[in-house]
């Protein structure tokens, strides 16, 4: 059984999807998962939701990211989001 990358991206315009091994370069966010005890990895870092500031886990790959996201601030974020020029 081979091991999947560690990330899925999303192409918000045309919803395609594929596993990727860093945040892309033009990634608007990343969605991260609510602190958990265990964490849901035992490598994952921890921080805080760039939306709610509530402690979150994500994977070392991702902690480069400006702008880390837990689902329940996705939406308001996205809609929030000024349309591409």
């Amino acid at each position: 059984m081979s091991k999947l990358p560690p990330l899925v991206s999303v192409d918000t315009e045309t919803g395609e999807v594929e596993w990727v091994d860093e945040v892309p370069a033009d990634a608007l966010f990343v969605v991260v998962m609510p602190f958990s005890v265990p964490l849901i990895l035992p490598d994952n870092l921890i921080g805080r939701c760039s939306g709610c500031a509530r402690y979150v886990q994500f994977r070392p790959a991702t902690a480069a990211a400006p702008i880390k996201l837990c689902a329940g601030c996705v939406p308001a974020w996205v809609e929030g989001l000024e349309s591409p020029q």
